[in-house]
């Protein structure tokens, strides 16, 4: 019988080597001991090898980054479920990947794309040949087999695609996600004056002097600035103590299209420009719009009382509204009595039945893009109409 043995110890070197003895605990003859390797105090080994130091393998498992030629296109991918995968082993990215014989003649052959080794998923591109469900992936290298669970293959290869490669430029369709960047948005370079973090503003109708004494004792903070935006008369003075500036409207030349759950103005004018007028963040008014109302109205000669069919006056007028029925008349609303019936402040001149009526009303809308001759607007328009006159309100 022939025994080897490991024997441990402290404190001992090279020329201090530990005296070992062999005791059989049943017969045996010709033992050999051999002392191979001394360990310092509390040292631990567990890893076992054939060949200690040397490098078996080598396999990559990040290819990096700052590549310097197109990425490849495959149109023939699959996802490949396994089963008893070589262990130690994961399949590697940019390997290949085979079924048959050998990887010189293999019956299918696809490229890793990764590998998840905890749902055992593997997938591949590039893939050729036939695949068997049957029959075991393995590694180019050999080293690696598992076999196969399922597997989902998605495309036929017979759709073509390329790649071009921009030398680390990314390039999106032109889609701005929000107004981060853009002049007289939200997002303003700091001055010392009025765009930082210590300034706020406040709109009123009232006289400043009115409140600033109540403001500053109550609700100022220590170290701020105020600005003060008071509206009078349809325009907007905006003040701080020392500086003024002033919101001024003026009517744009020509006339304008605006279409029922659209938020595009159109000028009628194909030859504006409109560009060099207004900006994304003006104010748009368009006035005297027509929003038909449902059903039809009667009117009878000096009279002041219009009876509606099938009408909703209810809901879609309010005292004060200013109304147009298609026999030319403009009419202020006194008072709305029913669904079917409205008093005008004055007496209706013409006998007249079953014909309709409109509110005439004001939409006010923030400018959100402009062209040459387009505007875009920040909501949809209630109602359709052309020959629209448009004012533009501006902080001059």
């Amino acid at each position: 019988q022939t025994d080897e043995y490991v024997i441990g110890g402290e404190g001992y070197t090279n020329n201090n080597l530990p005296i070992v003895g062999v005791i059989h605990t049943s017969n045996g003859s010709n033992a050999v001991i051999r002392v191979t390797e001394v360990n310092g105090n509390g040292e631990e080994l567990s890893l076992v090898t054939a060949r200690i130091g040397a490098i078996s393998t080598l396999r990559i498992s990040s290819f990096g980054y700052d590549y310097v030629s197109a990425p490849s296109i495959s149109l023939r991918n699959a996802d490949i479920t396994l089963s008893n995968v070589t262990t130690g082993f994961v399949f590697v990215s940019n390997t290949s990947v085979y079924q048959g014989t050998s990887n010189t003649t293999p019956s299918f052959s696809a490229i890793v794309d990764q590998y998840n080794p905890i749902t055992n998923v593997l997938r591949v591109f590039d893939y050729k040949g036939t695949f068997d469900p049957l029959k075991i992936i393995i590694s180019d290298d050999g080293e690696i087999s598992a076999n196969v669970v399922s597997s989902i293959f998605y495309g036929d290869g017979k759709a073509k695609a390329t790649a071009d490669f921009e030398n680390g430029l990314i390039r999106y369709p032109g889609l701005y996600l929000n107004t981060d960047g853009h002049l007289s948005e939200d997002k303003k370079m700091q001055d010392g004056e009025k765009y930082h973090n210590f300034s706020y503003v406040i709109n009123t109708e009232q006289d400043y002097e009115s409140f600033k004494g109540t403001l500053d004792n109550m609700i100022h903070p220590v170290g701020t600035k105020t600005f003060v935006n008071r509206f009078f008369n349809n325009i907007s003075e905006f003040s701080s103590n020392v500086d003024t500036e002033i919101f001024t409207e003026r009517l744009l030349d020509d006339f304008y299209i605006v279409t029922e759950s659209s938020n595009v103005v159109t000028s009628m004018n194909s030859s504006s420009n409109l560009a060099s007028i207004v900006s994304v963040g003006d104010i748009l008014i368009m006035e005297d719009l027509l929003k038909p109302l449902s059903g039809t109205v009667n009117t009878s000669n000096s009279s002041n009382n219009i009876i509606g069919t099938s009408t909703n006056f209810l809901n879609e007028l309010q005292d004060g509204d200013i109304i147009y029925i298609s026999t030319g008349n403009t009419e202020v609303v006194s008072s709305v009595e029913s669904n079917n019936s409205i008093i005008t402040q004055n007496v209706i001149s013409s006998n007249a039945t079953e014909t309709t009526i409109n509110l005439i009303f004001n939409e006010t809308k923030t400018i959100s893009f402009v062209n040459a001759n387009t505007i875009i607007v920040d909501s949809n328009f209630t109602t359709t109409a052309s020959n629209v006159v448009v004012i533009h309100r501006k902080v001059e």
